[in-house]
């Protein structure tokens, strides 16, 4: 998640770069490019976790959704069309990133004390990689170029892949791919399904100002 975070940051950290001095899109085209682009990106993730929990799997989901996402910075490296890259990368965004944490939280029962630890943990790797990328990507897009700034996203998305599939072991079964076989599930029970219409409220009010405010 580290090397995700990275490579998404670092887009959003040179993309209105690239778009008015590589492209000559005027300030206005870029910035609602920027701005549909990461609205869009809060709402492709409940299609996403969806896919993942239904049909593909949630490991499928993070490699197929990281595979898609470095396409979309490879594209965008080798000037490719902007709009089918960024759509790959938002596709794949969608795949990504409700999966990962869904991931790291079947390895734990929900009372089990390393639970909130290992996200605190996961949150800090978030944190870290967000940290790094305009330090990495801006330095490199203002010296070298604002594509090398892709190839930079691009990478860290590949050490993402590798130390997902290396670790991928030690995971548990996917719900999809292994139905069969028993995983831990939590009963609903009446307290949390009264709390699912709330739960629905709350998600339709982030997701309405996180695309308004982008």
């Amino acid at each position: 998640e580290k090397w995700e975070a990275f490579s998404y940051v670092g887009l959003r950290t040179v993309l209105v770069y690239y778009l008015t001095q590589d492209l000559g899109y005027s300030t206005e085209d870029a910035s609602l490019i920027y701005g549909t682009f990461l609205g869009v990106a809060y709402v492709t993730p409940i299609l996403g976790g969806w896919i993942a929990d239904r049909f593909i799997g949630r490991s499928a989901a993070i490699v197929g959704g990281a595979l898609l996402k470095m396409a979309g910075y490879i594209g965008l490296l080798f000037g490719a069309n902007v709009t089918v890259c960024l759509a790959a990368i938002v596709i794949g965004n969608g795949l990504f990133l409700p999966t990962l944490p869904a991931t790291l939280g079947a390895l734990f029962s929900p009372n089990d004390p390393d639970r909130q630890r290992s996200f605190s943990f996961y949150y800090l790797a978030v944190s870290a990689g967000a940290l790094l990328a305009p330090l990495i990507c801006g330095t490199l897009g203002e010296n070298f170029g604002w594509r090398y700034s892709f190839l930079a996203s691009a990478t860290g998305l590949a050490a993402a892949i590798v130390i997902f599939l290396a670790g991928r072991h030690l995971l548990p079964p996917d719900r999809a791919a292994a139905a069969s076989q028993p995983i831990y599930e939590a009963p609903i029970g009446q307290t949390g399904r009264s709390v699912i219409p709330l739960l629905a409220c709350v998600l339709m009010a982030v997701i309405i100002l996180r695309v308004a405010y982008k």
